[in-house]
C-alpha cells in the first residue's frame, strides 16, 4: 500500500470513527500536492461506501489565517454528501473528534465550474447566491510532543 493510500486510511478511519490518531507528518515533510491526494483517496473511499460529491469548500481564505498559518494561498476540500447539516438538524458531537465551530460564507452556484484556472467573473456568473453558514471542523490527529503551553 502507498504511504498516500495508508494516511487517507488512517485518516478517514479516524474521522468515520471519531478516533484520534497522532499527527502523520509532525515534520511538515509531505508537500501540499501530497495533502491533496491523501484527502482524494480519503474522498474516495466514502465514494466507495455509498457518499456522493457534493461541492468543495475553501479554506484560509483571510490573509490574516494565512499569515497565522505560514501559508501563501487559499486552500480547497472536497465535501459529500454526508458532511452537509441542513439548518436546525441536531449534530451529535460524539461523532467528531476535538469539534469546532467556525462562520463561513456558502456560495450556491447555478451552474458548474470547472477547469484549471477559474476567474472571478465565472465564479460571480456561477454563482445563484451567497448565504451565512457554519462550518463544524474536527481535528482527526493530536500533536504526539505538545508545544509548551499546550493543553488538552
Amino acid at each position: 500500500m502507498s504511504q498516500i493510500l495508508e494516511y487517507a486510511t488512517l485518516l478517514d478511519d479516524a474521522a468515520r470513527y471519531a478516533k484520534a490518531v497522532g499527527q502523520i507528518d509532525p515534520r511538515g515533510e509531505l508537500s501540499l500536492a501530497d495533502a491533496y491526494a491523501i484527502q482524494s483517496a480519503s474522498i474516495q473511499r466514502r465514494v466507495e461506501r455509498g457518499e456522493h460529491r457534493v461541492g468543495v469548500k475553501m479554506g484560509f481564505t483571510s490573509r490574516a489565517k494565512m499569515i497565522q498559518m505560514g501559508i501563501d494561498d487559499g486552500i480547497w476540500g472536497r465535501l459529500s454528501n454526508q458532511m452537509q447539516c441542513e439548518e436546525g438538524t441536531p449534530v451529535a458531537f460524539s461523532r467528531f473528534v476535538h469539534p469546532r465551530v467556525e462562520p463561513e460564507l456558502a456560495f450556491v452556484l447555478k451552474k458548474r465550474l470547472s477547469g484549471t484556472a477559474v476567474t472571478v467573473e465565472q465564479v460571480l456568473d456561477a454563482t445563484d447566491y451567497v448565504v451565512p453558514a457554519l462550518e463544524l471542523i474536527a481535528a482527526r490527529s493530536f500533536r504526539v510532543a505538545p508545544a509548551a503551553g499546550y493543553t488538552r
